[in-house]
């Protein structure tokens, strides 16, 4: 087993080692090949040996001895004070030097004061401070590194975040160090004119020549630099040998760049058993599916094969971010207008009227919402979560006013879902776990959603549908955008479902986007909803059959991605405009085009 032969090594290397924290670290580290058990395949001598030495090549540094040979590599803590000929500091980046500072979410540091106070002169030891002079702390830590330089000090910082390709901010205290030699104050901006700056291009992959290669990778990456620059690369195709990966790379690149269609590399797929489990499994028809879902695909239909299909998500690290994520915002707001409107329906019935006295309670709602919040860790920045606290605030007063001079519908329905099985607290009494049909050629999709808020009028003949949303107006007055904003056309089909029941004839006049950080209103006509019914089901057609046929094909909305959020431009690369130009013209991936291209071009020159 694995366990017997890493508990083997680990008796001999005892016997043999004098234990320091290199060799505890050395033992952490095979001990973890006992896992290996799990997997049910007993182990070869030579997997053992393999996976052992690339263990300790990936976790284990060689450390030189002090002053006398190689680099030494220790943490700051350690070093602080010691005088070295030549002192790096890498990782120089926000929220990793100085650290995030976040006080105990369970005592605050304002309670541990309080709790200080009242044991003022008693014998037990104070409580310390989490947050109040840690930031001192680490700005001391640095001045000792920095001046642990004898000779030669260099600082450094990676520009972009491993893994999410995101841009990362260099430390304060670079910044600090730059007007401490200058004698002037910098910003980010004027950062890069510093005259000891440099920057270390991310295009340099290896050596300049195979000679200086420090192992095989950086050896065959030097190689494919030279060969190629010289115009010679039928002299890499020894790598064949090498790697099983090599040739596959080959056919990709081929494909991509060496044909006019779109290829299973770009999400064409073609493959008898890759569409049969499409169809099976993924089809509209087999399975209930959202608006957002639709919509995905129409945005780009790569990025639904990804997420949708796939199941990958991008690795987040919440605790390291800024501010709060735009979902997380979203989130927020619905909430605590959920909150608000379902206690004034409990308090005061179904036909209740706002009073102005109502904003005290909407304002509290929202801060008691924004102190549990807080507790969990990923507010960013406490200033910008300050500053994202009072817009959130000032959003929604806004909203408020706005609903106050509302005199022909009442807020009736709250966080109305359909299709879905309960999650969390929030819940509407109409709510139901059946989907709404969807007849669709002659075929039935299953509809299941969320619907934030439905209106009725006070005689409960007319009803209208409202979705809050916190970001940028992206929608049109009665359009469906290439099947980009197909929510309120469903939601308006949903509630018609919903509601029939309930109340005998009532009239479902529209659904409406509500953006509450410009206080406008996008409108879907249910008038319009029927007289647009036929393209509505051209748009569905061609959604449902571009997957069941495999087009999956990066769309670059407006030849650029920019400006779309996506947690996977890594995977499609810079190059996705220039691929999308070389291959639209594909007769596959047709219908899907002319039904993103009329309608967003008509979308254009209606804004012209």
């Amino acid at each position: 087993t694995w366990d017997g032969k890493v508990e083997a090594l680990l008796d001999t290397f005892e016997g043999l080692v004098e234990m320091d924290d290199e060799g505890l670290l050395i033992k952490q580290v095979v001990k973890r090949l006992s896992d290996m058990d799990r997997m049910g395949l007993a182990p070869s001598q030579a997997d053992f040996t393999r996976l052992v030495e690339e263990a300790l090549q990936e976790e284990v540094r060689s450390i030189g001895k002090f002053e006398r040979n190689g680099p030494t590599l220790v943490n700051l803590m350690a070093a602080r004070g010691v005088p070295f000929k030549m002192v790096i500091v890498p990782g120089m980046v926000e929220k990793s030097f100085p650290p995030l500072i976040r006080q105990d979410a369970i005592l605050l540091d304002r309670e541990r004061k309080a709790i200080n106070r009242f044991l003022n002169g008693k014998e037990n030891e104070p409580l310390p401070l989490k947050a109040e002079g840690r930031l001192d702390e680490e700005r001391l830590l640095f001045r000792l590194i920095v001046g642990a330089a004898k000779k030669r000090l260099i600082l450094s910082f990676p520009r972009i975040e491993i893994g999410t390709g995101k841009e990362r901010l260099p430390s304060s205290f670079l910044l600090a160090s730059v007007e401490a030699i200058t004698g002037k104050s910098v910003d980010f901006n004027q950062f890069e004119n510093f005259s000891g700056f440099d920057r270390i291009p991310l295009s340099r992959i290896a050596a300049t020549s195979p000679e200086e290669a420090l192992d095989e990778m950086e050896y065959d990456l030097s190689q494919g630099q030279e060969k190629l620059t010289s115009e010679k690369p039928e002299a890499l195709l020894y790598l064949r040998e090498v790697s099983s990966f090599f040739d596959r790379g080959l056919i990709l690149e081929s494909s991509r760049w060496g044909k006019r269609k779109f290829t299973d590399y770009e999400g064409c797929l073609g493959s008898k058993e890759a569409l049969g489990i499409l169809r099976d499994r993924y089809s509209l028809f087999k399975k209930s599916i959202s608006p957002t879902w639709l919509e995905a695909y129409a945005s780009c239909p790569f990025q639904y094969l990804l997420s949708k299909i796939m199941g990958i998500e991008a690795f987040t690290e919440p605790e390291r971010e800024a501010t709060i994520s735009p979902l997380d915002r979203g989130k927020l707001v619905h909430e605590i207008l959920w909150q608000f409107f379902t206690d004034l329906k409990k308090e005061r019935g179904a036909s209740f009227q706002l009073t102005l006295e109502d904003l005290f309670r909407l304002v509290e709602i929202a801060n008691k919402r924004f102190d549990a919040f807080e507790k969990t860790g990923v507010t960013g920045f406490p200033m910008l979560w300050e500053v994202a606290k009072r817009e959130l605030l000032d959003m929604l007063r806004d909203f408020f006013h706005g609903e106050i001079n509302e005199t022909e519908f009442i807020p009736a329905y709250f966080e109305v879902r359909y299709g879905m099985r309960r999650h969390g607290f929030q819940e509407s009494d109409i709510s139901t776990e059946d989907p709404i049909p969807f007849k669709l050629a002659g075929k039935t999709i299953n509809l299941r959603g969320r619907i934030d808020r439905i209106d009725l009028t006070r005689d409960g003949k007319r009803a209208r549908i409202r979705d809050y949303k916190t970001g940028k107006v992206s929608a049109k007055e009665n359009e469906f955008q290439g099947g980009t904003t197909l929510q309120l056309p469903l939601y308006l089909h949903a509630v018609r479902q919903l509601l029939k029941p309930l109340h005998k004839g009532i009239q479902v006049e529209s659904a409406e986007y509500c953006f509450l950080k410009e206080q406008k209103t996008i409108p879907f006509e249910a008038s319009q909803l029927d007289e647009k019914a036929s393209e509505l089901q051209e748009i569905l057609q061609t959604i449902s059959e571009g997957i069941e046929e495999g087009i999956f094909i990066p769309y670059p909305d407006n030849h650029s991605c920019r400006y779309r959020y996506c947690d996977f431009r890594i995977i499609c690369g810079t190059w996705t405009s220039t691929l999308f130009d070389r291959k639209s013209k594909d007769p596959k991936a047709r219908r899907y085009l002319e039904m993103v291209t009329e309608e967003r071009e008509e979308a254009e020159e209606g804004e012209e």
